[in-house]
Protein backbone atom coordinates (compact mmCIF):
# COMPACT_ATOMS: atom_id res chain seq x y z
CA UNK A 1 0.00 0.00 0.00
CA UNK A 2 2.96 2.32 0.65
CA UNK A 3 5.55 2.27 -2.15
CA UNK A 4 8.90 1.68 -0.45
CA UNK A 5 10.62 3.67 -3.19
CA UNK A 6 9.23 6.80 -1.54
CA UNK A 7 11.85 6.36 1.20
CA UNK A 8 14.50 6.96 -1.43
CA UNK A 9 13.48 10.63 -1.29
CA UNK A 10 15.34 12.30 1.59
CA UNK A 11 12.59 14.88 2.10
CA UNK A 12 9.97 12.15 2.53
CA UNK A 13 12.15 10.11 4.90
CA UNK A 14 12.97 13.15 7.05
CA UNK A 15 9.33 14.26 7.10
CA UNK A 16 8.23 10.79 8.20
CA UNK A 17 10.84 10.58 10.97
CA UNK A 18 10.06 14.02 12.35
CA UNK A 19 6.31 13.35 12.11
CA UNK A 20 6.67 10.18 14.19
CA UNK A 21 8.65 12.05 16.84
CA UNK A 22 6.19 14.96 16.82
CA UNK A 23 3.22 12.62 17.22
CA UNK A 24 5.00 10.69 19.98
CA UNK A 25 5.88 13.79 21.97
CA UNK A 26 3.34 16.52 21.31
CA UNK A 27 0.20 14.41 21.02
CA UNK A 28 1.28 11.50 23.20
CA UNK A 29 1.87 13.69 26.24
CA UNK A 30 -1.33 15.78 26.19
CA UNK A 31 -3.39 13.30 28.23
CA UNK A 32 -0.90 13.41 31.08
CA UNK A 33 -0.75 17.20 31.05
CA UNK A 34 -4.52 17.21 31.53
CA UNK A 35 -4.28 14.72 34.42
CA UNK A 36 -1.61 16.80 36.10
CA UNK A 37 -3.47 20.09 35.69
CA UNK A 38 -6.63 18.54 37.10
CA UNK A 39 -4.85 17.01 40.10
CA UNK A 40 -2.53 19.92 40.90
CA UNK A 41 -5.06 22.73 40.60
CA UNK A 42 -8.15 20.86 41.75
CA UNK A 43 -9.93 22.06 38.62
CA UNK A 44 -12.81 20.11 37.19
CA UNK A 45 -13.07 19.01 33.58
CA UNK A 46 -14.23 22.47 32.46
CA UNK A 47 -11.52 24.31 34.38
CA UNK A 48 -8.85 21.95 33.06
CA UNK A 49 -10.10 22.53 29.53
CA UNK A 50 -9.87 26.29 30.00
CA UNK A 51 -6.28 26.00 31.27
CA UNK A 52 -5.34 23.83 28.30
CA UNK A 53 -7.15 26.05 25.78
CA UNK A 54 -4.18 28.45 25.29
CA UNK A 55 -2.04 25.45 24.34
CA UNK A 56 -4.53 24.46 21.65
CA UNK A 57 -4.73 28.09 20.52
CA UNK A 58 -0.95 28.01 20.17
CA UNK A 59 -1.19 24.90 17.99
CA UNK A 60 -3.78 26.48 15.68
CA UNK A 61 -2.07 29.88 15.53
CA UNK A 62 1.38 28.46 14.76
CA UNK A 63 -0.05 26.15 12.11
CA UNK A 64 -1.98 28.92 10.36
CA UNK A 65 0.80 31.51 10.51
CA UNK A 66 3.47 29.09 9.30
CA UNK A 67 1.24 27.97 6.40
CA UNK A 68 0.67 31.55 5.30
CA UNK A 69 4.34 32.47 5.55
CA UNK A 70 5.33 29.41 3.55
CA UNK A 71 2.75 30.23 0.88
CA UNK A 72 4.17 33.75 0.67
CA UNK A 73 7.89 32.92 0.71
CA UNK A 74 8.06 29.35 -0.57
CA UNK A 75 10.47 28.48 2.24
CA UNK A 76 9.65 25.80 4.79
CA UNK A 77 12.91 24.26 6.00
CA UNK A 78 13.24 26.07 9.31
CA UNK A 79 9.74 25.52 10.65
CA UNK A 80 10.25 21.87 11.70
CA UNK A 81 13.64 22.85 13.13
CA UNK A 82 12.04 25.66 15.14
CA UNK A 83 9.29 23.26 16.25
CA UNK A 84 11.77 20.77 17.69
CA UNK A 85 13.97 23.46 19.31
CA UNK A 86 11.01 25.29 20.86
CA UNK A 87 9.62 21.97 22.01
CA UNK A 88 12.84 21.20 23.89
CA UNK A 89 12.61 24.53 25.72
CA UNK A 90 8.92 24.02 26.54
CA UNK A 91 9.49 20.45 27.76
CA UNK A 92 12.33 21.53 30.05
CA UNK A 93 10.09 24.25 31.49
CA UNK A 94 7.18 21.83 31.95
CA UNK A 95 9.47 19.39 33.75
CA UNK A 96 9.85 22.03 36.50
CA UNK A 97 6.10 22.40 37.08
CA UNK A 98 4.65 21.32 40.42
CA UNK A 99 1.54 21.97 42.48
CA UNK A 100 2.97 25.35 43.57
CA UNK A 101 3.45 26.68 40.05
CA UNK A 102 1.31 29.76 39.43
CA UNK A 103 -1.45 29.25 36.88
CA UNK A 104 -0.27 32.10 34.58
CA UNK A 105 3.20 30.51 34.47
CA UNK A 106 1.72 27.10 33.70
CA UNK A 107 -0.45 28.59 30.95
CA UNK A 108 2.63 30.28 29.47
CA UNK A 109 4.54 26.98 29.37
CA UNK A 110 1.57 25.18 27.83
CA UNK A 111 1.17 27.88 25.18
CA UNK A 112 4.84 27.57 24.26
CA UNK A 113 4.40 23.80 23.97
CA UNK A 114 1.39 24.34 21.71
CA UNK A 115 3.28 26.76 19.47
CA UNK A 116 6.05 24.20 19.08
CA UNK A 117 3.53 21.52 18.12
CA UNK A 118 1.77 23.74 15.59
CA UNK A 119 4.93 24.66 13.71
CA UNK A 120 5.27 21.18 12.21
CA UNK A 121 1.62 20.22 11.88
CA UNK A 122 1.13 21.04 8.18
CA UNK A 123 4.69 21.76 7.10
CA UNK A 124 5.95 18.18 7.01
CA UNK A 125 3.08 16.91 4.88
CA UNK A 126 3.53 19.83 2.49
CA UNK A 127 7.29 19.28 2.24
CA UNK A 128 6.84 15.57 1.49
CA UNK A 129 4.14 16.27 -1.11
CA UNK A 130 6.32 18.91 -2.75
CA UNK A 131 9.00 16.42 -3.80
CA UNK A 132 6.77 13.39 -4.45
CA UNK A 133 5.64 12.35 -7.93
CA UNK A 134 2.12 13.64 -8.54
CA UNK A 135 0.78 10.11 -8.74
CA UNK A 136 2.04 9.41 -5.21
CA UNK A 137 0.56 12.46 -3.48
CA UNK A 138 -2.21 10.43 -1.83
CA UNK A 139 0.21 7.77 -0.60
CA UNK A 140 2.55 10.43 0.78
CA UNK A 141 -0.22 12.28 2.63
CA UNK A 142 -1.60 9.04 4.03
CA UNK A 143 1.84 7.86 5.15
CA UNK A 144 2.63 11.07 7.03
CA UNK A 145 -0.78 11.07 8.75
CA UNK A 146 -0.67 7.36 9.59
CA UNK A 147 2.88 7.40 10.94
CA UNK A 148 2.21 10.51 13.03
CA UNK A 149 -0.79 8.67 14.50
CA UNK A 150 1.39 5.62 15.10
CA UNK A 151 3.89 7.83 16.92
CA UNK A 152 1.04 9.22 19.02
CA UNK A 153 -0.13 5.72 19.98
CA UNK A 154 3.41 4.75 20.98
CA UNK A 155 3.83 7.98 22.93
CA UNK A 156 0.63 7.42 24.89
CA UNK A 157 1.78 3.90 25.79
CA UNK A 158 5.32 4.88 26.78
CA UNK A 159 4.32 8.00 28.69
CA UNK A 160 1.50 6.07 30.33
CA UNK A 161 3.98 3.49 31.64
CA UNK A 162 6.27 6.23 32.97
CA UNK A 163 3.43 8.23 34.48
CA UNK A 164 1.59 5.38 36.19
CA UNK A 165 4.85 3.80 37.32
CA UNK A 166 5.88 7.03 39.03
CA UNK A 167 2.49 7.42 40.71
CA UNK A 168 2.75 4.01 42.36
CA UNK A 169 -0.14 2.60 44.35
CA UNK A 170 -2.52 4.21 46.77
CA UNK A 171 -4.22 7.58 46.46
CA UNK A 172 -1.69 9.97 44.89
CA UNK A 173 -1.63 13.65 45.82
CA UNK A 174 -0.64 16.68 43.73
CA UNK A 175 3.05 16.21 44.57
CA UNK A 176 2.91 12.64 43.20
CA UNK A 177 1.33 13.86 39.97
CA UNK A 178 4.02 16.52 39.70
CA UNK A 179 6.74 13.90 40.12
CA UNK A 180 5.10 11.68 37.51
CA UNK A 181 4.88 14.58 35.07
CA UNK A 182 8.58 15.32 35.64
CA UNK A 183 9.36 11.77 34.56
CA UNK A 184 7.37 12.21 31.36
CA UNK A 185 9.00 15.50 30.42
CA UNK A 186 12.50 14.32 31.20
CA UNK A 187 12.08 11.84 28.35
CA UNK A 188 10.84 14.48 25.92
CA UNK A 189 13.92 16.74 25.41
CA UNK A 190 16.24 13.96 24.17
CA UNK A 191 13.57 12.80 21.71
CA UNK A 192 12.98 16.30 20.42
CA UNK A 193 16.74 16.81 20.27
CA UNK A 194 16.94 13.81 17.94
CA UNK A 195 14.07 15.29 15.93
CA UNK A 196 15.98 18.58 15.72
CA UNK A 197 19.07 16.87 14.31
CA UNK A 198 16.95 15.01 11.76
CA UNK A 199 15.02 18.16 10.79
CA UNK A 200 18.27 20.00 10.11
CA UNK A 201 18.76 17.64 7.17
CA UNK A 202 15.62 18.95 5.46
CA UNK A 203 16.40 20.91 2.32
CA UNK A 204 14.34 23.85 1.13
CA UNK A 205 13.16 22.80 -2.33
CA UNK A 206 11.11 25.47 -4.15
CA UNK A 207 7.40 24.80 -3.97
CA UNK A 208 5.77 23.66 -7.19
CA UNK A 209 3.40 26.61 -7.08
CA UNK A 210 6.38 28.95 -7.26
CA UNK A 211 7.70 27.55 -10.54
Amino acid sequence: MLPLRLFGDATFSISVAVSVIAGFVFLGSVNYLALFVQAATGAGATGTGLLLAPMMFGVVAASMVSARLIARTGRYRWYPVASMALGVVAAVLLSTVDENTAEPVLVGYLTLFGLAAGLNLQVLTMAAQNTAPRGDLGAVSGAITFLRSLGTALGISVFGSIFTGALGTGQPGPDAYAGALHGVFLVVPPMLGAGLLIALGLKNIPLRAHH
